[in-house]
């Protein structure tokens, strides 16, 4: 158990990083509409399924919307950033699974 608590502990702060990296590349542009996007779902209030699928489909939203006003790196960030909050919604899942719930 302590093994699956620190796997996803580390999984949050990798979460908590790529927002960090995008909330400073998007202030740094001035890029707008991105950072309306990630502030209308971070920082997470905490790491609920239902918070981090808010942030999931918000994110997913911007990539479809808004495509044209993501820098090449930002748009890795932010693709690797939605990889990491699905393996999070899958390994809340399986530890709730685990759990009895």
């Amino acid at each position: 158990m302590s093994s699956l608590l620190s796997e996803r502990e580390a999984l949050y702060q990798r979460i908590e990083r790529a927002c960090m990296c995008l909330f400073d590349t998007w202030c740094e542009t001035r890029s707008v509409a991105p950072l309306t996007y990630l502030l209308h779902c971070w920082p997470l209030a905490d790491g609920s399924a239902r918070a981090i699928r808010r942030m999931r489909d918000t994110l997913r939203e911007l990539q479809g919307s808004h495509p044209d006003s993501l820098a090449p790196s930002a748009a890795a960030t932010l693709a690797t950033l939605i990889c990491y909050l699905d393996e999070a919604l899958v390994e809340g899942s399986v530890a709730e699974q685990k759990a009895g719930r």
